[in-house]
């Protein structure tokens, strides 16, 4: 790369318009650092956020407009919150709330679990669960590990919650053994629970989440299902794109290598282009993070972030929208959950048991119910978690048709169940550019001396000319919040708090100056008129030019 000046580069190249990298570039601009790129991987803006017309109408009946499905993010968890309160200024935010997991609790055959067991062992679990939020933490880990405190033996999230239900069943029911009809329905609620917890976090398994780690998570206060009005992508579109960030995006540009150096960054494509910066923001899944670590960057990282990177946890998530011609359960119906006696998946381990199955087999026991959905009449949700999850996505939709009525007539007890007449599903585990569904706190993380957020929030920096410290990558996104991971307003409050950084660093240069235009009236930026930009060569010459029409969403550096 060549040491150009630095008006001839721009100041902040952003890795990804997803809601972290969106929040960034707002931010950025809005506090004068008007020199931005967001090179984007995919052709749309919004990231993990994926929202289709399907279900009610879709097909054009009557007239009708066509109900929507979230194939990624769908809610907002907790309303006091940077995130929830922009959708409540933009009059974006649903006034109902959705849920999951509520219903009848039925195990194969139509058989309905009863309430009073349903409430034991689901009970036993929350408070199982509240215990681990009061008792264990990061330096409850660091006094083991120094020998200030009993040892735990390294459990994981998992392993702890399932000795400890393994004792209070031995305790409780000490005339029950594994066989017996009770016994083997109360392990089935146990790892219906485990199921939904292995969604929730979005792992293979919880044997794979800290312990130690669990409390670092806070619910934020408020309502815990926030929908979107008119669909999540909707609000990206108009509110953290609008007409202000449009024209800052360039789509279809997945980021192949990252060089950095004592003079900035230059990024080049996979189609070929290279751009220059000062610095970049890098807002990718921490999974394409993890599986691109030797390729990503030159030269690498440095250790404190690439161990930082490669012991948070990244798992996958699968949903399945089925669509019926017409419902044919009830207007009050709330969803239905499966329970497994003898079959289950062992959701701690990750195996199954008593049976030696298949993915290709065993999946469909992997769907902890199926949930109605929001303004969707003749649509259920159903979601699955680990290596099966995975599995479904390479599934053909008329077979993942036919096993979902199969499992739905098995437990309704009914055998005439209609056979929907669509099926979508969605595949951000095996898209290359997400690999995952979301982030959380990992065991490998738990032999990593200090605290891992702050490692991978810390930007990676170079000594300037002048002697002073330069930021020259900074990562952020939801992995990177500490209380708010997998979360979009973890992601959104990352890429504010990141780019802050960036902000402060271009300040102390005063190295632009601030638009009174771009100040006081944010939203109302209109792009340059210019039809070029500067691009890098791929040796960085700064001498190369390419006209490149401003219509095609890029934004001219200032």
């Amino acid at each position: 790369m060549d040491a150009k000046s630095e008006e001839e580069r721009y100041q902040v190249i952003v890795v990804g318009a997803g809601v972290s990298g969106l929040a960034a570039a707002r931010h950025l601009l809005k506090s004068g650092v008007n020199s931005v790129l967001i090179l984007e991987a995919t052709s749309k803006p919004g990231g993990r956020i994926s929202t289709l017309k399907f279900g009610k109408e879709s097909q054009g009946h009557h007239g009708g407009e066509a109900g929507l499905i979230e194939l990624g993010a769908q809610w907002i968890h907790g309303e006091r919150n940077e995130f929830c309160q922009l959708l409540k200024a933009s009059n974006h935010r649903h006034s109902k709330t959705s849920w999951e997991g509520k219903g009848d609790f039925l195990c194969p055959n139509g058989m309905k679990v009863g309430n009073e067991i349903v409430d034991e062992v689901l009970g036993w679990l929350e408070e199982a669960i509240e215990k681990v939020e009061a008792t264990f933490s990061i330096e409850t880990l660091q006094k083991e590990k120094n020998g200030e405190a009993d040892s735990n033996g390294n459990l994981s999230m998992g392993l702890y919650l399932q000795e400890r239900f393994l004792a209070y069943m031995t305790e409780q029911y000490p005339d029950l053994t594994e066989g017996s009809y009770y016994y083997d329905l109360r392990m089935a609620l146990f790892q219906w629970g485990m199921s939904f917890q292995r969604i929730d976090n979005s792992c293979s398994k919880m044997n794979d989440v800290s312990l130690y780690r669990w409390s670092e998570f806070e619910v934020n206060p408020g309502e815990h299902y926030n929908n979107f009005r008119r669909g999540a992508q909707s609000f990206v579109d108009e509110v953290l794109v609008g007409d202000i960030l449009q024209s800052y995006i360039m789509y279809n540009c997945p980021v192949q290598n990252i060089q950095w150096n004592d003079s900035g960054v230059t990024i080049t494509t996979k189609n070929g282009s290279s751009f220059c910066a000062q610095t970049t923001l890098v807002t990718c899944s921490i999974g394409v993070l993890k599986s691109n670590l030797e390729s990503l960057f030159t030269p690498s990282l440095p250790k404190k972030q690439t161990e930082a990177i490669r012991s948070t946890g990244y798992g996958p998530v699968t949903k399945i929208f089925l669509e019926w011609a017409k419902p044919w359960w009830s207007p009050d119906f709330k969803g239905v959950q499966l329970v497994w006696p003898n079959e289950y998946i062992d959701c701690c381990n990750g195996k199954t048991n008593k049976m030696d199955s298949s993915l290709e087999t065993c999946w469909p026991k992997t769907i902890t119910g199926f949930d109605p959905v929001l303004e969707n009449p003749n649509v259920l949700l159903a979601w699955l978690g680990g290596q099966e999850a995975v599995h479904a996505e390479t599934i053909p939709k008329d077979i993942i048709i036919d096993k979902c009525v199969e499992v739905l007539g098995n437990f309704m007890g009914s055998k005439d169940i209609p056979r929907p007449i669509s099926a979508k599903v969605s595949t951000w585990n095996t898209n290359e550019y997400f690999q995952g569904a979301y982030s959380f706190r990992s065991t490998d993380g738990d032999a990593i001396s200090g605290d891992i957020c702050s490692a991978l929030s810390d930007p990676i920096t170079i000594e300037n000319v002048h002697g002073t410290s330069k930021p020259v990558i900074v990562l952020a996104g939801e992995a990177l919040s500490k209380t708010h991971y997998s979360t979009l307003h973890g992601a959104y409050e990352s890429g504010i708090a990141q780019s802050s950084k960036l902000v402060q660093y271009f300040h102390s240069l005063n190295s632009f100056i601030k638009s009174p235009k771009t100040l006081a009236k944010f939203n109302a930026t209109e792009p340059r008129q210019d039809s070029s930009i500067q691009i890098c060569s791929a040796n960085g010459d700064m001498n190369s030019k390419f006209l490149v029409p401003v219509a095609k969403n890029i934004r001219v550096p200032s």
